[in-house]
């Protein structure tokens, strides 16, 4: 299992996922490279049998994700190949009727978990917390904090916690 050591998380999910296999008499090995190899290697050249990596679609549309999965797209490091997927993927994306275009994206993500794509093992927790008088904070669902919108609501809130240890 190839994993970019720079991602603890991806690291720690390998080990996991390695001890399971164990159990079931599947001796599985872990090769962390440094992410460039990763680039290189696993999503450009495709060498590898099997990657734990963070496929994250924050701030994507359905068919910026979906078309990832198509058999010529250059972003398919996965290898995934099926005619009525490519097919439905053009439609889909050229579908003007809203309803039908939804019908298509839903039939679409049904087609990955019966082809069994990929294996969506996880979705990583961030919990942040701040004081009632800090304000603009926004907490988005991956790792990155952009705090140059956050500001003290009370000047004598903010005095306060400059004074505590």
């Amino acid at each position: 299992i190839a994993i970019p050591g720079n991602y603890l998380i991806h690291v720690d999910t390998g080990n996991v996922i390695a001890a399971q296999l164990a159990e079931a008499g599947i001796k599985a090995e872990i090769e962390t490279v440094d992410w460039g190899t990763w680039l290189e290697k696993i999503y450009a050249g495709r060498d590898y049998e099997a990657t734990i990596i963070a496929l994250t679609y924050d701030y994507y549309t359905p068919s910026d994700v979906l078309d990832r999965y198509m058999s010529d797209a250059a972003e398919n490091f996965i290898n995934f190949q099926n005619e009525e997927y490519d097919a439905l993927v053009i439609r889909a994306t050229q579908e003007q009727d809203r309803d039908k275009r939804i019908a298509d994206y839903g039939r679409l993500q049904e087609i990955l978990f019966e082809e069994n794509a990929s294996a969506f093992i996880q979705e990583p927790m961030n919990i942040t917390v701040v004081r009632k008088a800090l304000a603009g904070y926004t907490q988005y669902p991956a790792y990155v904090q952009d705090l140059s919108c956050v500001y003290y609501v009370d000047q004598a809130e903010l005095d306060l916690s400059l004074q505590e240890p």
